[in-house]
């Protein structure tokens, strides 16, 4: 039941998050800060109960030099693509609308450990369960790693409907995202450490 949980935790995050009225502003943070806050379900499954506990989540010393090495070397490179696309006027993001908002401390205070952090112990936590307890290979796999960006695209696009209420039609191209999910665990893959794809993921988010 716990992985069940965790695997759906981003739909039960998006129908809580229209909790958040259509007055709050930036509203896609605010819905999507509630999102990111149902993801808690992954550190809970992993110290209480299920197939997948801390141990089976790659967070320890041992490769984790080449991880984070691999991490910095996938920012550095989004980060070239991030101020590429800035400059030819694409839209800001969610964090952008926040900080302008809110202000860069308190909107760190929140992406930092939610969309950063959490979002990429999540990540962690399916991969391994996807491996380990449904497909029954040894973590880090390939098989494992498509999977779950198969699984993580479609929830985004189930997210964007629930949370944002985008029409399916416009939604559904989300899947793609889905893209991320296997570059980022890429780094866990190649390093067997989870280390540099948390740094990665938390730098990918800005």
């Amino acid at each position: 039941m716990a992985p069940v949980l965790v695997l759906l935790a981003p739909i039960a995050g998006a129908l809580f998050a229209n909790v958040v009225p259509q007055t709050a502003v930036p509203l896609g943070f605010w819905r999507g800060l509630a999102v990111q806050c149902a993801l808690v379900a992954a550190p809970l499954a992993a110290t209480w109960s299920g197939p997948v506990r801390w141990r089976d989540l790659p967070l320890m010393r041992t490769g984790a030099r080449r991880s984070f090495t691999l991490g910095i070397a996938y920012s550095l490179v989004y980060l070239f693509l991030l101020f590429a696309a800035q400059d030819m006027g694409f839209r800001v993001s969610h964090f952008d609308l926040a900080r302008r908002a809110l202000g860069l401390p308190a909107v760190l205070a929140l992406y930092v450990p939610l969309w950063g952090f959490l979002e990429a112990l999540w990540m962690s936590y399916v991969y391994a369960y996807l491996d380990l307890a449904l497909l029954r290979r040894p973590h880090p796999s390939w098989p494992g790693l498509a999977l779950g960006g198969a699984w993580f695209g479609a929830l985004h696009a189930a997210v964007q409907v629930l949370a944002y209420h985008v029409p399916w039609a416009r939604a559904w191209p989300d899947v793609a995202i889905g893209v991320l999910f296997c570059i980022t665990q890429s780094i866990t893959k190649w390093s067997r450490n989870a280390w540099g794809a948390a740094l990665f993921w938390t730098v990918s988010n800005f």
